[in-house]
């Protein structure tokens, strides 16, 4: 036992003198895998190459004008805010919707499913272009509310149609259009029509899209409604039927076309993205007729009576009307 542990002694020696040799020590031999060449010190280093963005790859950022309740916006809004070309037409080009749409038809048999594919060949096609029409009216400069998905239910119901959020997520959004609608607005055959059919459907389905994107915390109804006619009439959709209203005071806000028409003005008045500025209000808060003294300096009421005059249209105009709007 004692030669054997002599033996491994004389080995053990022999190798750490071999090694302290070649300037390696022990701890050192046992980590080799560890060892890294040493490093200069950082300020001695090369400096390291850069990389060459892509032509164009690089954007500026963007100017944004200020928020609709800062008291500047109506000065800065005239001589700042130079809102990008804009495509208002069923015809312009299509941007990458963020979100699926889908189609749910309830009977199949129904006389009207038939009737509308025949007006909206393109119907696939159809909807993204409207959202297209609404992004660009109503947020030119800033993102819309999240959408996760739109869905198109064909089926029998009175009325023309309506737009709700799911039970479960309100970011999905649902539009049921009413099949008998569609029969009553596709009844004939002639040809001449069918161009008025599928501008009617297509106004339909704007509108009701508008609601799926636009703001409307602590809303009054007749705006909301009046700024989905208002992209109706810019998106080339409004009714045949539609005409300028007039009324009292408070007639600005009766909603659908009457409110239309008189936000189609502000937006002639006042510049593009006037009526966008509106929408963006209720972005953080509830709405506040304060908002178009805000963006154009006049209170509503007194817009109204301008709109009225602009058009010589007929109405009473309630006395106790703040005249300084005017």
């Amino acid at each position: 036992m004692g030669f054997f542990h002599e033996k491994v002694s004389r080995i053990v020696s022999i190798v750490k003198d071999e090694l302290s040799k070649q300037g390696v020590s022990s701890s050192s031999h046992q980590h080799s895998s560890d060892h890294r060449p040493p490093q200069p010190p950082f300020h001695s280093r090369p400096p390291q190459p850069q990389a060459t963005p892509f032509p164009g790859s690089t954007r500026p950022t963007p100017h944004h004008p200020p928020p609709p309740n800062d008291p500047r916006s109506y000065q800065l809004t005239q001589t700042l805010y130079t809102p990008p070309p804009m495509a208002t037409t069923a015809s312009s080009p299509t941007a990458p919707c963020p979100y699926p749409f889908h189609l749910r038809i309830e009977t199949l048999s129904h006389p009207a499913v038939a009737l509308l594919f025949r007006a909206l060949p393109h119907l696939p096609t159809l909807l993204p272009q409207l959202h297209t029409i609404i992004t660009t009216l109503l947020y030119p400069h800033h993102p819309p509310p999240e959408v996760r998905s739109v869905t198109l239910f064909i089926r029998p119901m009175p009325g023309v149609a309506y737009t709700t959020g799911t039970r479960l997520d309100e970011a999905h959004k649902e539009i049921h259009l009413s099949a008998d609608y569609i029969l009553s607005c596709c009844h004939g055959s002639d040809p001449s029509t069918d161009a008025a059919r599928r501008a009617e459907i297509e106004g339909v389905l704007l509108h009701e899209l508008v609601h799926c994107l636009q703001f409307s915390k602590g809303c009054p109804g007749g705006l909301i409604e009046g700024i989905a006619d208002f992209v109706r009439l810019r998106g080339g959709k409004g009714a045949k039927h539609w005409k300028r209203e007039g009324g009292k005071k408070g007639d600005w806000c009766g909603g659908y076309s009457r409110t239309g028409y008189f936000l189609d003005w502000l937006e002639e008045s006042y510049g593009p993205g006037t009526v966008a500025w509106v929408n963006e209000s209720m972005r953080e808060k509830k709405y506040s007729d304060e908002v178009f003294r805000d963006i154009t300096g006049t209170g509503v009421h007194g817009l109204w009576k301008r709109y009225k005059r602009t058009y010589e249209l007929e109405g009473r105009d309630d006395g106790s009307d703040d005249e300084r709007d005017c």
